[in-house]
């Protein structure tokens, strides 16, 4: 299940809101909308790209489970912040 959390730009004249999407604790990415924006049009687009990331890693990735795909980005992300230091 995706959980979604709110911030409210406090910038008056530019009615923002972003939308920070995880599954579980993990954090999946960030959306940002206009207040005004039907919730309809905002879950159908959030919709869009949570699947089209899947639809990514099944190609990068192929037929391996979930948790090895997990665990392949994780040691990338180790990879990446290592070299960063």
């Amino acid at each position: 299940m995706l959980r979604v959390t709110m911030e409210i730009s406090d910038n008056t004249a530019n009615k923002m809101v972003r939308l920070h999407v995880k599954k579980g604790d993990e954090s999946q990415f960030l959306y940002e909308t206009h207040v005004d924006a039907m919730v309809e049009d905002v879950l159908y687009e959030v919709t869009i790209i949570y699947n089209g990331r899947l639809k990514i890693l099944r190609i990068c990735y192929g037929n391996q489970s979930r948790e090895n795909i997990i665990i392949i980005m994780l040691q990338r992300r180790r990879i990446v912040s290592n070299r960063r230091v």
